[in-house]
């Protein structure tokens, strides 16, 4: 448990302060110690928006397919199979982003004999209609009254079953569950998450300093953690977590979600290393409680991507665990993609993996790998192509050490399309006897 803590406390830190690599204006050491920590965040929005820029017809495509109407289509289709009934999964959607509305139809099942069904749905409300399962008609839910339904459903009367007695059985607090999948301003939440993070740094009080490193001059920011704000960090997660998911972690888990906090480390360094000429992350290296580690940035937006790391920490038996790896940018002319290469190594015994996606730019035809050496490989190809108003993509092979699994999957989403009205529903939520027993014929 220790070892896991003290993981899963550099992660917490890497979060707090927003590792990524920056390209952007030259700095000095006095606009840094006027802010040490919006010096580093300024740093990662920099690179982001360096990374768009890459992906800037991909990232066009998006915009122009969600900023408005949208329709999205899927189909998978599975080999053919005696002791499987499922051939094809299908389905389509329309989401109108500014009106905030969908509707949309999918289907599984036999190929040309699928269980199909229709779906509606705005801010407010949902419907839908399976008429193979459900009969005629339309069926959904008013998140306005939504709660108010569950208290007085004439539904779970007509099951013998009651609102109470179902937050009884499962001893919890499904309400406040309910409130927050129905009632939720994500956006509200990250954002208080990040300045009770950008609070808890600036109680640090950094060191910074000028350093050359590889002969680049750099502006370093040393912050000196002590055990006390490792909680603070560790809490703030735990509390944003809670407020995002609420007791949905103890009903998919269940098991209590306390951190354990006696254990977290009793404290270390993390320094950031920004180049003196741009104001970007050179490196940045950690040194917390036993477990000590350099993660090496490519500086030059307009080169290719080219980053390293390396951990060393203790694990359970009083051995030495090392992670390494690099991140790269495909540079070959008429390819783009990424290869990650790292490798894992207890004590000395090492396990190391490749995950690489490649594509040609001119036809799109790409590849996605993961290779474990002496063991395992496995790839993903297709097509993944797209205009100013249209992405698509496709899979057209699986191959899983040597062997075709014979999944095929086709996606696309484009800019336009029309929603189509909500139809007129019953609430799933206030059915009466009848409307139960009509459904029942549809199973008989």
């Amino acid at each position: 448990m220790k070892n896991t803590m003290k993981i899963f406390s550099l992660l917490i830190l890497l979060l707090c302060t927003v590792l990524l690599a920056s390209c952007g204006d030259a700095i000095s050491v006095k606009s840094v110690q006027a802010d040490p920590y919006e010096a580093i965040m300024d740093a990662s929005e920099d690179q982001l928006e360096a990374m768009a820029a890459k992906l800037s017809g991909l990232e066009q495509a998006l915009e122009a397919i969600t900023e408005k109407t949208a329709t999205y289509e899927l189909k998978v289709e599975l080999p053919e199979d005696p002791s499987v009934a499922i051939e094809e999964i299908f389905a389509e959607f329309v989401v109108d982003s500014e009106a905030d509305t969908y509707s949309g139809e999918a289907g599984i099942g036999p190929k040309g004999a699928q269980v199909t069904g229709q779906i509606w749905g705005d801010k407010d409300q949902l419907a839908l209609s399976v008429p193979m399962l459900l009969g005629d008609g339309a069926y959904g839910l008013n998140f306005d009254t939504f709660m108010e339904d569950l208290e007085n459903s004439s539904t779970l009367a007509a099951f013998g079953l009651s609102w109470a007695d179902l937050k009884a059985q499962l001893g919890l607090d499904l309400d406040s569950i309910l409130d927050k999948a129905t009632d939720k301003d994500m956006e509200a939440i990250f954002e208080e998450y990040q300045a009770e993070c950008e609070a808890i740094m600036e109680e640090l009080t950094p060191v910074v300093a000028e350093e050359t490193v590889d002969g680049v001059e750099t502006i370093t920011v040393t912050y000196t953690f002590t055990k006390e704000a490792m909680v603070k960090c560790v809490e703030a997660v735990e509390k944003y977590t809670r407020a995002i998911m609420g007791d949905l972690m103890e009903l998919a888990s269940e098991v209590e979600f306390n951190m354990d906090l006696e254990n977290m480390p009793e404290g270390g360094t993390y320094k950031c290393y920004l180049a003196k000429k741009t104001g970007e992350i050179l490196k940045i290296d950690l040194d917390m409680d036993g477990i000590k580690g350099t993660i090496n940035y490519s500086t030059d937006a307009a080169r290719p991507m080219d980053m390293s790391f390396d951990f060393t920490m203790p694990v359970e038996g009083g051995l030495t665990g090392t992670f390494r790896g690099t991140l790269r940018e495909v540079a070959e002319e008429g390819k783009s993609g990424l290869i990650y290469d790292f490798d894992i190594a207890i004590d000395g015994e090492s396990t190391p993996m490749t995950l690489s996606y490649i594509r040609n730019d001119a036809d799109g035809k790409y590849e996605m790998k993961l290779a474990i050496a002496d063991e395992a490989e496995m790839s993903i190809g297709g097509e993944l192509t797209y205009s100013a108003t249209e992405i698509r993509f496709t899979v057209d092979k699986i191959n899983v050490t040597g062997e075709d699994v014979g999944v095929k999957v086709t996606f696309t989403a484009r800019a336009g399309g029309t929603v189509e009205a909500m139809p007129a529903y019953k609430n799933a939520l206030m059915l009466t006897t009848e409307d139960l027993l009509e459904i029942m014929k549809n199973f008989q």
